[in-house]
């Protein structure tokens, strides 16, 4: 009973919930895509994709998790992307994204982003913050374009609702 209650006096160390911000616009409006998901959602497994290095852990964002500014946009996403055959999003980093302890400080890594059953490599900047005394937050940023994935933009009533090519994908994940 003592060691019980030692174990649940102490407090765990809480960390903020990852989360990844796909933003978009029409030639009328934007829309936002977002995802909060907990620190075992990061793999650290390799993947057995042909986007992978051996090194790489893998991201996985099931399409049906995403909240949706405009309610509208999931159906329009998941015909584009075609997530009943492709329900993942995946975002390949190395391992050593995540042993960072330099806070303040930008490094740039290769991520890899697959959908569908395209992949294609970015350059992406990453910033070290410490959030708490044991926590630290990667945050980074990257653009990209639909047609990188052969995936055309869709056009709404004749036309006159176009969605623009680009995309800009914000992440903030917590070690």
């Amino acid at each position: 009973m003592g060691q019980a209650m030692a174990e649940s006096s102490k407090l765990p160390d809480v960390k903020p919930d990852n989360k990844i911000i796909i933003r978009g616009s029409s030639n009328l409006s934007t829309f936002t895509l977002s995802l909060q998901f907990r620190k075992d959602s990061l793999n650290n497994i390799a993947d057995t994709s042909q986007c992978a290095a051996t090194s790489d852990s893998v991201l996985i964002l099931p399409v049906a998790d995403f909240s949706y500014s405009n309610p509208l946009m999931k159906k329009d996403l998941y015909h584009l992307i075609d997530a009943d055959q492709y329900p993942f999003i995946k975002i390949y980093y190395p391992p050593e994204m995540l042993n960072r302890s330099t806070t303040g400080k930008l490094h740039q890594f290769e991520l890899v982003v697959q959908i569908r059953n395209m992949c294609r490599t970015y350059k992406v900047p990453v910033n070290y913050n410490k959030h708490s005394k044991n926590t630290f937050e990667a945050e980074g940023s990257l653009n990209v374009k639909l047609s990188d994935f052969q995936l055309k933009p869709k056009k709404y009533f004749f036309g006159l609702v176009k969605l623009k090519n680009n995309l800009k994908i914000d992440f903030y994940l917590y070690f």
